[in-house]
C-alpha cells in the first residue's frame, strides 16, 4: 500500500534582500514568529527539536536541516516519533535582475514534500499569503 503524498506550491514577495530573508529563515530559534503551531525551538547544530501545539495536542518534531545555501535555500526534513512526515524548506530568488531596493524585494518560496516523501517537492509559503493574492500551483510527484 502506498501512502498518499500532497504537495503544495505558492510563493510570495519580501520586501528584503535574499540574504536578510534567508537569515531570518534559517535562524530555526526564530519559526515560532511565523508557524500558528509551533511554541518553542532547541537547535542543536544541524538537527532541531520543535516542539507543536494545536489546541489541546502538544507534540515534538525532530528535524535535520538538509540544504543550507545562504541566500537561497534552506530545507529541513521533519520527523515525529521516528516516522518521516516533511521536507520544509525555502527557495530564494531576486524578484528582478536589478540589484535590491526597497521597490524590489526577494521573491521567498517555501516547499514541503508531506507525507515522507523527501525525494518530492512542493511549495509553501513562509508567511500568510496576502489577502486577495492568488493562491499557488498544486502539482503530483512522479
Amino acid at each position: 500500500m502506498t501512502g498518499r503524498v500532497w504537495n503544495v506550491e505558492e510563493s510570495l514577495e519580501i520586501p528584503a534582500p535574499p540574504q536578510a530573508v534567508y537569515a531570518a529563515l534559517a535562524d530555526v530559534r526564530r519559526m515560532a514568529e511565523w508557524s500558528p503551531e509551533v511554541i518553542w525551538v532547541w537547535p542543536r547544530g544541524d538537527r532541531f527539536v520543535g516542539i507543536n501545539r494545536k489546541a489541546c495536542w502538544v507534540w515534538f518534531a525532530t528535524c535535520r536541516i538538509v540544504t543550507a545555501d545562504p541566500g537561497r535555500e534552506f530545507a529541513f526534513d521533519n520527523t515525529t516519533f521516528g516516522l518521516p512526515i516533511a521536507r520544509w524548506g525555502y527557495r530564494l530568488t531576486p524578484t528582478s535582475g536589478a540589484p535590491w531596493s526597497p521597490s524590489t524585494g526577494a521573491t521567498a518560496a517555501a516547499m514541503v514534500g508531506v507525507a515522507g516523501s523527501p525525494s518530492c517537492w512542493a511549495w509553501s509559503s513562509p508567511a500568510p499569503r496576502p489577502s486577495g493574492a492568488p493562491p499557488g500551483t498544486a502539482r503530483g510527484c512522479a
